[in-house]
């Protein structure tokens, strides 16, 4: 008999353990709340329904107390504020009238489903923030007394049902007194697919809506004046044609990026004056024309990068005074002349890159002191002949590689001071170089690959040629080194089939491996370094070059030494000359 006893309590525990414990409680004085228990119910309790009078005392002892409790209805409950230690919050703080306490079910474990009270006008910030349980959230169908509805409501990853007046599963449409959704409201709001924003909003804060992944449909009222930093991004599912408000000034950071679904034209209105970092970032599938208002004056860092389905013609005005970087890389479909208004001073690395569409002569204003890495790389649809400015004191890394439509002279003045490396890699079309005595080296790989350079005249102010910097181009002839070049890098005239002489200067102290591998057309090679140069350990310097219709031209009294070094004894005829 006793072992059956025991055996019927150890099927009874679960059961009961799982059992659903209803109370329903009046509460007439706000902090009291824990007092109106009987010893254990707290533990007990699952279903909780409260009317009256509650402050965030009496919240934290429901989110912090009640180890059970799964659904809540408030519905009834009048907020009322407090001041103190005791409330949701650890430290001393005011909760005011009407507002769900800011962390009111931080962290809480148990909680599965809560009737917001009638009565409340905001919710505070991180009010239902890591509530793994949590899957209905309802604000009853009367309720219109929403303000602000403020900070994170959701955790990350959470799918919420939320319930509101004339609301289906999915959907939340927003009271029409709300004036202001808060940082963090609604983002990882994992359930939401779709949201009705009325006329009175007038401000969505720092990721309000971010990371809404299966959010399909949204709109944006026009009475919205500010969208702040990160508002609608990674809403990848969002598949509306996008209208922007136009009483908005600024797009903030991040705010659409990776929206990669919505579509249609991207009509920036005229109230707006800065587009900031990444605030179209990779949204591919807008596939309509940008248009772009006199009004704005920034164009901030990546802000339609990848963008790459817009279309029309590019037009900036004379109000733009910075383009930074990546600002419209990889916008492959933009069309039209590239005019860089006088008004820009900043112009950041890669800003058109791989723009390939974008066409006619590239004039850079008189503004620009420094063209960035990459700028106008993969620009092909650019033409005619390259203009730099005086103004411009550096250009960097790639800034015009692959601009293979530019074509005739560049002439670099004397202002610039630095030119990275590649930095007219590929430009095919170019035919004539001066590089100014302003600059001290011609770094890896600047000049690779321009096919139709014939001309380069590099001043007596370099000291190195880098790595490949005039691999393949085979239409050069003849080079003469200054006496200032101290090295010629790697490849550094690799595949010059076209060359005919080269002098090297009795400065030069580096030859990098393969520094003239492939150069089939040498016939003469003249080298005014007494000792030769056997700084490379590989034999492939001259691979290519014919040694006995090249002639090696070497200084009186250095031609024992050359027929002995390994990287030019092959030559078949070293001839001693003077001095000139």
């Amino acid at each position: 008999m006793k072992k059956t006893l025991l055996l019927i309590t150890a099927l009874l525990i679960p059961f009961l353990g799982n059992a659903q414990v209803s109370k329903t409680i009046e509460v007439l004085t706000p902090g009291t709340l824990s007092t109106l228990f009987a010893d254990t119910e707290e533990s007990t309790v699952t279903n909780l329904t409260l009317s009256g009078y509650i402050d965030a005392r009496d919240v934290r002892f429901i989110r912090d107390g009640m180890s059970n409790l799964t659904i809540l209805d408030i519905s009834t409950i009048a907020i009322q504020s407090y001041s103190g230690r005791d409330g949701t919050d650890s430290s001393a703080i005011f909760y005011p009238d009407n507002e769900m306490p800011r962390y009111s079910f931080y962290n809480n474990a148990t909680l599965k489903n809560i009737i917001l009270p009638i009565s409340v006008n905001s919710i505070g910030t991180y009010a239902f923030t890591y509530c793994p349980g949590l899957t209905e959230f309802i604000v009853p169908q009367n309720n219109s007394n929403f303000s602000a509805i403020d900070g994170v409501l959701f955790n990350k990853d959470q799918s919420i049902l939320i319930q509101c007046p004339a609301s289906k599963q999915g959907l939340y449409v927003i009271p029409n007194s709300v004036v202001t959704i808060g940082a963090n409201a609604f983002a990882f709001c994992q359930g939401l697919t779709s949201i009705i924003i009325p006329n009175t909003v007038s401000t969505i804060g720092n990721s309000g809506f971010y990371s809404c992944s299966v959010l399909t449909s949204l709109n944006l009222p026009n009475s919205i004046t500010s969208i702040q930093d990160f508002a609608f991004g990674e809403c990848k599912e969002w598949s509306d044609s996008l209208f922007i408000p136009n009483s908005i000034e600024i797009i903030g950071k991040y705010v659409f990026s990776n929206c990669q679904k919505l579509k249609g034209d991207l009509i920036i209105p005229n109230s707006v004056k800065e587009i900031d970092d990444n605030a179209f970032y990779n949204c591919s599938g807008l596939t309509g024309i940008l248009v772009m208002p006199n009004s704005v004056t920034t164009i901030g860092n990546y802000a339609f990068y990848n963008c790459r389905r817009l279309k029309g013609e590019l037009i900036l005005s004379n109000s733009v005074t910075k383009i930074g970087d990546y600002a419209f890389c990889e916008c492959g479909g933009l069309t039209g002349n590239l005019n860089i208004p006088n008004s820009v001073t900043f112009l950041g690395s890669g800003a058109f890159l791989s723009c390939k569409k974008l066409n006619g002569n590239l004039n850079i204003p008189t503004s620009i002191s420094k063209i960035g890495d990459y700028v106008f790389s993969d620009c092909s649809g650019l033409t005619g002949s390259l203009v730099i400015p005086n103004s411009v004191t550096s250009i960097g890394d790639g800034a015009f590689s692959y601009c293979n439509g530019l074509s005739g002279d560049l002439d670099i003045p004397n202002s610039v001071t630095s030119i990275g490396n590649g930095t007219f890699r590929n430009c095919s079309g170019l035919t004539s170089v001066t590089v100014p005595s302003s600059i001290s080296s011609i770094r890896n790989f600047t000049f690779c690959g321009c096919s139709r350079l014939d001309n380069i005249i590099i001043p007596n102010s370099v000291t190195a040629i880098g790595n490949y910097a005039f691999e393949k181009c085979t239409e050069l002839r003849n080079i003469a080194l200054p006496n200032s070049v101290v090295s010629i890098g790697n490849s550094a005239f690799e595949s010059c089939t076209g060359l005919k002489s080269f002098t090297i200067p009795n400065s030069v102290t580096l030859i990098g491996s393969n520094a003239f591998w492939n150069c089939t057309g040498l016939t003469s090679l003249t080298s005014y370094v007494p000792i030769p140069v056997n700084s490379s350990s590989s034999l492939n310097d001259f691979y290519g070059v014919n040694k006995f219709t090249c002639t090696l031209y070497v200084l009186t009294g250095s031609k024992a030494a050359y027929q002995s070094s390994y990287q030019w004894k092959d030559f078949g005829n070293i001839v001693e000359i003077d001095v000139p």
